[in-house]
């Protein structure tokens, strides 16, 4: 998923997360996760991709806001080829079947 060219599983753009706090994007992927029944706390692993390394202060408390005690494996880089988005995050959930 990414900043403003973000798409759902389905192909729709989503709203971005912006650097200033806001958290409509994460609000998103936290809906879309929970009608599979899958939360935060079965993340495993993240990749984050941000368009200016400068954005990763304000990136990273919006994210970790996301995360409680277990935060998943992360990885963060810079990724100055994108084009229109400012933020890019695959994210990898587990949760064993009952």
């Amino acid at each position: 998923m990414n900043d403003t060219n973000s798409r759902q599983a389905y192909g729709q753009p989503v709203q971005p997360i912006r650097a200033d706090g806001e958290k409509r994007h994460g609000d998103d992927i936290v809906s879309r996760a929970q009608s599979d029944n899958i939360t935060f706390a079965d993340v495993c692993k993240t990749t984050v991709w941000l368009q200016d390394a400068r954005d990763f202060g304000a990136f990273n408390r919006v994210y970790m806001g996301y995360f409680g005690d277990k935060k998943p494996a992360r990885s963060t880089t810079e990724a100055r080829l994108m084009v229109d988005a400012k933020v890019e995050i695959d994210m990898i959930a587990y949760r064993p079947l009952a």
